[in-house]
C-alpha cells in the first residue's frame, strides 16, 4: 500500500472511533431535562436550575457519564453523578443507600437515577456534589433554565 492509501486508512479509522464514542455516549439538553424533572418526575421549579446546573458541571448532561477514579478509588455515575462509595453498588463497592445497580444510571431511563437524586437530596442536599459547592452554590442559576418554558 501507498502512503496515501494508508494516511486514507488511518483517517478513515479515527473517524469511525470518533463516531462510535459519540453513539455509545447520550447527552441531555438543559431544557430536555428541565421538562423531564418538572413535569415527569415533578420537581418544583426553584430546584430545577441547581439540579441542571450540578450535572452540567458533574457530566456535562452525559447520561452514560462514569468519573475516572477518586482518591478512595470510588468512581461516580450517570449524568447526576452518583458515587459508588456510599448511594449505588458496583462490583468494586457492593451496597449503596440507594439500592440500584451503579450501572444502570448510566443508561437512557433517568428512573432509577432520579429516585436516588431524591435520596440523596433528602439525605445531604446538594452538598453532595463538589461541583456544584464550586460551581453553583451562591450563584445565580436560574440562566440553566430561562428558555426552557417550564
Amino acid at each position: 500500500m501507498n502512503a496515501y492509501k494508508l494516511s486514507y486508512l488511518a483517517c478513515f479509522a479515527i473517524i469511525v472511533c470518533f463516531n462510535l464514542n459519540l453513539a455509545l455516549s447520550k447527552q441531555l439538553a438543559r431544557c430536555d431535562l428541565a421538562k423531564q424533572l418538572f413535569f415527569k418526575y415533578k420537581f418544583i421549579k426553584r430546584q430545577i436550575p441547581s439540579i441542571i446546573c450540578m450535572a452540567e458541571h458533574s457530566s456535562d448532561l452525559n447520561v452514560t457519564s462514569i468519573s475516572e477514579a477518586k482518591e478512595d478509588g470510588s468512581h461516580a455515575y450517570g449524568i447526576f453523578q452518583i458515587r459508588d462509595s456510599d448511594s449505588c453498588s458496583s462490583a468494586e463497592n457492593a451496597g449503596g443507600e440507594c439500592g440500584v445497580d451503579c450501572e444502570n444510571l448510566r443508561d437512557e431511563n433517568l428512573d432509577d437515577d432520579v429516585r436516588c437524586l431524591r435520596q440523596i437530596l433528602h439525605k445531604y442536599g446538594f452538598s453532595y456534589w463538589e461541583e456544584w459547592k464550586e460551581n453553583c452554590r451562591d450563584k445565580f442559576v436560574l440562566h440553566y433554565i430561562h428558555t426552557c418554558f417550564i
